[in-house]
């Protein structure tokens, strides 16, 4: 028996691929398979978003003929050029147009790697594992938005100026470039992570002068930082040739491939013009508390050890907490002071946390450190992790299109689907094929144009007349209408259904500074509040919804009902 476990033991410690253990490989392969899993599975199952429907139909029409035009309001065209390409190549589906998302949510995962010399063996296999799992990750890479792809190139960007620093070399000059490009032909946020990365390398800078002055550093990496400035200054040739890169990257996407010179112009100026008036108006705002919030309901790893972590940054032997450490503070102070704060921004301040904590809680299980605080550490912060698993799988595979929690924020219903599969079933039985008359009212378009695109005989219109519904196949109108028009539809069966809901933002958005003390002593909410917090399964304040009723002619229902629709 010993001899087999020394032999195993052995067997796991021999280096492979990057000097790295058999045993290492394992754990990332395991970490990755799991990522693999809870990105890809179901990856169809939810509704589209209104958001989602917006950008997997404006690539759908580009492979139709459309010309791609840079729209500050929909973000950079990375995006919509990828999926057009997939669609080209495979069709169009609710899955397809979710793939690539789930590959940068895997990917993020995968570049956590690139951190392995930084944050040591066991900080490495945590910090891939608290993505893999992360309530917040899962979600948005199942999910056709941007910001997945932002934060996969500015993990690639962080970790190639942390790679350069300790090991100078020209390759990393050019990745570093080649993700900042990436990330601003995908959305314009970047332009805050560039604004990070400038105050990161003027603090870098400042630690190189005082290890230099001194021969020492109150912060980690003094030698180390020092030493890649002196290479950096060789290498400003490369700096330039990488610029060029970058900007070759923003034109090319920007201009639609040399068809709209203008667009490179818009990504410097439109961009910033659109969002710093979207700043202004607060179009999604939350309270100032709104990151804090969230990452202590869904990501309490990242909040606790990503907190106490900073506090330890001067202990670091590398540059890498002092690097994650700015970054965090700077990133933080202005996503919190933005106009617009929402859950899928909330990728962009969620990592460095989960980094640097990860960095911290490695070093109690690389180091010779006491057995009683190593335990203690362990189970807190396995505990932390399997609290935000425990969320991740409900929400992501069980009740993802029920807004119960503020990670789904607003989310088209289940009966979206069923909209789309009676309008499928209508046009067999009706034998007019893609032909078949739809009305749907404007206000309702939106995620249903996305399911409807092939048909060809549908009404997009605002507050359709009775006229428009009496000559219509199927009709999708309001509560008004309905009430209006339907005693003169007697040969159309009504059932009023859900667009989409929402989360109630005023459970927490009322909260002042007398909150606390009116929440202690109101055994009711606290009780409500309790048992949202467990279970997920009872908002404290009822959800919001958008409700529409869809009527289908009767004629339609002789075969058999149709989804909820029978004589």
């Amino acid at each position: 028996m010993t001899g087999g476990i020394g032999a195993l033991r052995c067997w796991s410690a021999k280096p492979m691929w990057f000097g790295w253990t058999r045993a290492e490989w394992l754990f990332y392969t395991l970490v990755v398979g799991v990522a693999v899993v809870m990105r890809f599975a179901g990856l169809g199952d939810r509704a589209f978003h209104h958001d989602e429907a917006i950008h997997a139909k404006e690539s759908y029409d580009m492979i139709n003929g459309k010309q791609y035009r840079y729209d500050p309001a929909y973000h950079g065209p990375l995006l919509y050029f990828g999926n057009a390409l997939l669609f080209h190549l495979l069709g169009s589906s609710e899955v397809l147009a979710r793939v690539i998302p789930a590959a940068f949510g895997v990917g993020a995962v995968v570049a956590v790697a690139l951190f392995r010399w930084e944050l040591g063996r066991a900080g490495t296999v945590i910090a891939m594992l608290a993505i893999a799992t992360s309530t917040t990750f899962v979600y948005y890479s199942r999910f056709i938005r941007n910001d997945i792809y932002v934060a996969f190139f500015t993990i690639v960007l962080v970790a190639a100026v942390v790679r350069y620093i300790g090991w100078p070399r020209k390759r990393w000059i050019y990745v570093a470039w080649i993700s900042l490009g990436f990330s601003l032909a995908t959305k314009e946020n970047t332009f805050i992570h560039g604004f990070a990365l400038a105050v990161v390398i003027l603090t870098l800078g400042g630690v190189a002068m005082g290890y230099n002055w001194r021969r020492q550093s109150s912060l980690g990496g003094g030698a180390q930082v020092s030493n890649a400035i002196q290479v950096f200054s060789r290498d400003i040739e490369h700096v330039v040739y990488g610029a060029l890169v970058f900007l070759g990257i923003v034109f090319v996407f920007y201009t639609s491939f040399f068809t709209y010179l203008p667009g490179f112009r818009d990504a410097f100026t439109r961009s910033i013009e659109y969002w710093t008036e979207v700043h202004g108006s607060e179009r999604v705002n939350q309270p100032w508390f709104y990151y804090a919030m969230y990452l202590a309901v869904y990501e309490p790893f990242a909040i606790v050890f990503g907190a106490v972590a900073m506090f330890r940054t001067r202990t670091a032997r590398s540059p890498l907490p002092v690097v994650l450490a700015v970054w965090i503070l700077v990133t933080w102070i202005i996503y919190s002071a933005a106009g617009e704060k929402a859950p899928w921004l909330v990728l962009h301040v969620l990592w460095p946390p989960i980094l640097i904590a990860s960095w911290w809680v490695g070093r109690w299980f690389d180091a010779r450190r006491a057995i009683a605080p190593r335990v203690c550490v362990g189970i807190l912060g396995g505990g932390f992790l399997f609290w935000s698993l425990w969320f991740a799988i409900p929400i992501n595979f069980e009740r993802g299109d029920v807004p119960n929690d503020f990670v789904v924020y607003v989310q088209s219903s289940s009966d979206v689907i069923e909209v789309a599969e009676v309008v499928n079933q209508a046009a067999v039985r009706s034998g007019k094929g893609l032909g078949l008359r739809v009305v749907v009212d404007e206000e309702f378009a939106w995620p249903i144009v996305w399911y409807l695109r092939d048909y060809t005989n549908v009404g997009y219109g605002k507050a359709p007349t009775l006229e428009d519904v009496q000559v219509a196949d199927i009709a999708i109108l309001t509560l008004a209408d309905a009430d209006e028009f339907g005693i003169q539809l007697p040969e159309f069966v009504g059932r009023q259904m859900v667009l989409r809901g929402w989360f109630p933002e005023s459970a927490y958005k009322s909260w002042d500074a007398t909150f606390l003390s009116r929440f202690l002593g109101d055994p009711v909410a606290r009780e409500t509040f309790g048992r949202w917090l467990l279970t997920r399964e009872v908002t404290p304040v009822p959800t919001g919804s958008f409700d529409f009723v869809m009527y289908v002619r009767t004629s339609l229902l002789g075969a058999g009902p149709m989804g909820r629709f029978q004589l």
